[in-house]
């Protein structure tokens, strides 16, 4: 459960802002007036029982806010709401805008019955996992975006890509230099993504194939209308990446979340780790696989060579970090307050 506090600053975190020690920041304490983003679904009728339906009500008569829920996100700077309705931050070092993701439970995976489903089972089984929120990069990382940082750099080439343009997402980089001491996770302080993380980013709050449905999951390059409208792949791109963003949003607002690049992970490739989280019998809290058993890294979401099938939500591919490709690029993360 969390808060975005619009127009002014969120309460601060320490006991003058909790004046009467109770252990919460509410309208009893000298904090002004506080407009608010609930983030993580409708507020508990429990706890809210006169706000009714709107997260975002200026009625604050029954609202109590958790003491330093919200905290500004050093380092990054909020933007505004996309047009599906999530928070945007960007990068005061990169300039990379960022979207805010709540966080919370999703089912992961593919069911049995899936069309195109992998037959080795690694997208399986459907596992509840439960996440942190979390900000992840609203695009790809492009090519202007890698050489700004990089620029300098004594071993490291800036302009790494076998497709050159500002826009067009950055690839032919191995995992390895992404995680160099002085590679580019380092420079800007922020992280790959885990694979929950992308999942369940992709997704936007679905269980279909794609985002949009199931519709175009095929194993060919026809043209296929909607994945026309939302990704690039083996049946539009003409065989080579394209710019970032042209390609309608998912439902959280984020682009080319399926074809254009793969994208690495900060994971370990293992294929039964689901079912080892399973048999496990413990929670999939926040789950990042360790195991460096098969030597490769999981990457996620196709590119624009595969076939629609290859871009479904749930399909898992991995490459060796120190290999690399034209078919690989890689997104942004940062753990939210």
């Amino acid at each position: 459960m969390g808060f975005l506090f619009l127009g002014t600053e969120a309460p601060p975190c320490d006991d003058a802002a909790d004046t009467n020690d109770d252990g919460i920041v509410d309208l009893s304490d000298p904090v002004g007036t506080l407009n608010f983003l609930f983030l993580g679904g409708s507020p508990p009728a429990d706890s809210f029982p006169n706000c009714g339906d709107d997260p975002t009500t200026d009625d604050l008569d029954c609202v109590s806010f958790p003491s330093c829920a919200v905290r500004a996100v050093e380092g990054f700077t909020f933007l505004g709401f996309n047009a599906q309705g999530y928070p945007e931050y960007t990068h005061d070092q990169t300039g990379i805008v960022f979207v805010l993701l709540a966080g919370g439970e999703f089912e992961m995976g593919s069911p049995e019955d899936e069309p195109n489903r992998h037959p080795d089972n690694r997208e399986g089984p459907v596992h509840t996992v439960t996440l942190s929120s979390f900000l992840i990069g609203k695009y790809e990382v492009t090519q202007a975006e890698y050489a700004q940082v990089i620029q300098g750099h004594a071993t490291l080439n800036p302009n790494p890509s076998d497709f050159t343009g500002d826009d067009l997402p950055v690839e032919q980089v191995p995992w390895i230099q992404l995680e160099d001491a002085d590679g580019f996770l380092a420079r800007t302080g922020l992280s790959l993504r885990t694979e929950a993380q992308w999942e369940y980013a992709c997704r936007g709050g679905t269980s279909t194939a794609f985002s949009w449905g199931d519709e175009c999951n095929a194993d060919g390059c026809d043209p296929c209308t909607p994945a026309v409208d939302h990704m690039w792949w083996c049946g539009n791109s003409g065989n080579t990446t394209h710019p970032v963003g042209e390609k309608l949003p998912n439902p959280f607002g984020l682009h080319d979340m399926r074809g254009n690049v793969w994208e690495f992970c900060e994971d370990w490739y293992q294929v039964d780790y689901y079912q080892e989280l399973v048999d496990g019998g413990q929670p999939a809290i926040d789950p990042l696989c360790e195991n460096p058993g098969s030597g490769r890294r999981v990457v996620r979401g196709g590119n624009f060579d595969n076939t629609t099938r290859a871009c479904r939500s749930a399909r898992r591919n991995s490459r060796h970090p120190a290999v690399r490709s034209a078919f690989v690029g890689f997104r942004l993360s940062w753990p939210s307050p």
